[in-house]
């Protein structure tokens, strides 16, 4: 699966992400392609039909990111810079919208 985000401030967009869900050495791996950055992998450590946690705690910022379905449409992801810790770096809200 492949998924695309912007950061539009005004009319301007001011960077962009692509996310690469994919099957790597067996499992399931989240990969990170922020505004012509290094690609960076995150495995999968928690998976259910409602909630999906992806980690790689050797990475500087984040650590740790969990997507969160809330409606059927919609889902919130939570981006950590630490494992383990209860409160989210911070949170980001996504939507479906028509194109």
């Amino acid at each position: 699966m492949v998924g695309m985000s912007r950061t539009v401030r005004g009319d301007v967009a001011t960077g962009y992400e692509f996310i690469l869900l994919q099957r790597k050495d067996g499992r399931l791996t989240c990969s990170a392609y922020p505004s012509g950055q290094t690609p960076t992998d995150f495995q999968a450590t928690e998976v259910s039909p409602e909630r999906m946690r992806f980690e790689n705690p050797e990475h500087d910022f984040p650590r740790a990111i969990q997507y969160e379905r809330t409606s059927l449409d919609s889902l919130t992801a939570r981006v950590y810079g630490e494992i383990g810790v209860v409160e989210p770096a911070f949170v980001l809200r996504y939507a479906r919208r028509e194109c």
